[in-house]
Formats: structure tokens, sequence, C-alpha cells
């Protein structure tokens, strides 16, 4: 809805702007949901080397050509630092800041990043670390696209949502591997902020079963955002978490403290 309160969507890895809330959440909180592609998915062109502080640049831009300027701000699993990002860069202009299921910063020495992640998860956070952009198209793209290529690759949903993310995933690497790799390393390499430097009120959802996010991620985050409180969902990383997401999308729009 044109006339809602503006929130921009940030999407994960991989993934591209049909990443958006099921159910009407958006109508019914009045609010106006905007997405876009990270660099180098789905339509948008690619930018080699991009940070993930950069998110603050394309959301601005966006907004300025919307005329909007002031809005919320809502990344879910690698669109959660995008939006840590934007808070910090754009403090004048974001009002309020949710994150669904992100990780921390990879290379946080505060951090023990790995407790408690199981190997497989390991794996997909050193190889963009250990290896160059064209061993990552080589290698670990095309066991992205195999998966995408399952007649149900996430078979933990149905409807709606269960669609919604299929189409999301798929729209992310129509277009090859390069937005995908490109977006592995800026993950693996320092944000190009600090989370001191986010001023907005923030809340930081977690699921309580999600693996490849263990809990020291969302209490490192909480510790480190000046105004941070976390919300725990049901769940892992790929589940329904529409009535937790609910709540924060109130809370984002205003309408709920």
């Amino acid at each position: 809805m044109r006339d809602g309160r503006p929130l921009f969507v940030l999407h994960g890895c991989p993934g591209s702007r049909y990443l958006r809330h099921i159910g009407g959440v958006y109508e019914r909180h009045q609010v106006r949901a905007i997405t876009y592609d990270v660099p180098g998915y789905g339509l948008s062109t690619r930018r080699p080397g991009h940070r993930v502080v950069d998110a603050a640049d394309d959301v601005a831009l966006i907004a300025d050509q919307l005329g909007i300027d002031e809005f919320a701000v809502l990344g879910i699993s690698a669109g959660g630092p995008r939006a840590l990002g934007v808070a910090a860069r754009l403090p004048e202009r974001v009002t309020r800041c949710v994150t669904e299921l992100s990780p921390a910063e990879y290379t946080a020495s505060d951090l023990d990043f790995f407790a408690g992640m199981p190997e497989a998860e390991v794996g997909e956070w050193e190889r963009p670390a250990a290896h160059d952009a064209a061993w990552l198209a080589e290698h670990d793209f095309p066991e992205l696209r195999a998966w995408l290529d399952k007649p149900d690759p996430v078979p933990e949903l149905s409807g709606e949502l269960h669609d919604m993310l299929v189409q999301t995933f798929r729209e992310g690497i129509v277009n090859g591997p390069a937005g995908y790799v490109d977006d592995l390393i800026s993950l693996s390499v320092p944000w190009g902020f600090t989370l001191d430097e986010v001023k907005a009120p923030t809340k930081v959802m977690a699921g309580t079963e999600d693996e490849g996010i263990p809990r020291q991620h969302t209490e490192w985050l909480v510790a480190g955002i000046p105004d941070a409180e976390a919300v725990w969902s049901p769940g892992g990383h790929i589940a329904d978490h529409s009535a937790v997401e609910d709540r924060l999308i109130a809370w984002l729009a205003g309408t709920r403290s």
C-alpha cells in the first residue's frame, strides 16, 4: 500500500526483491513495504566488492527517488546485517530496526562464532572466507542451484510462505553465480560499521531451534546495539515465524509498543 508507513525489507543470501511477509500483515498494519535486489541478484546490476554497509547507499537512493524521508528497516537472515548497516549509516532517517534470524559478524574478535554450530553449517561459513570468487562459482554455486532445482527445495514449509520463499531464492540466482558469490564474500569480511553506531531502537528476532545461527550470535548483536532487545520465535532458520513477525511489523509501524 503506497500510503502506508514505509518499511524497507532486505533479503538474505541468496534472495531477491520477492521476499515479503505473508498473510496480509502489511495491509493489517498499514505498512508500505519496499524491497529491492541486492547487487548481482535478480534484476540488479552486479557490484563486485560491495560490503554489507553499502546497503545504506542503496536504500538512501531508493528512498530519495520515492520521496521518503524517514522509514523503518527490516532484514531477514543475511539481510539482518544489511539492515543494521542502514540504521548505522542513516541514523537521521531510520526510525526503528528489526533483524530476523541474523548472523553475527564473522570477523568479530569477541565472539566464538562457531560454538554450537553443526559441522555442515561451519563449512558454509568457512568456504567463502577461505576461497576466491572463482572457486565459489565453480564449487559452491552448483550445489545451491541443484538444491533449488529440486521439485520441492523447502519441504519444511507449505502454502503461500513456501511459494514466496522458493520464488525469492530462484529469482536471486536467475543470472548466474556472480551476485551470490559476491554476497558470500561480503559476509565473510568486516561489515564496515560497528554495532554501537546503530542508534535506532532495534529488535533482534531469533529462532529457538536455529542451528545455523547459534544463540551467542543473537546475544552478541543485542549486547552491541545500544537500544536492542532479543525476541525469540519457535522454530529453526527455515520455519513459519509469522506470528512473531506480525508483532514485529506492528512495532515497526508504531502501532505496538
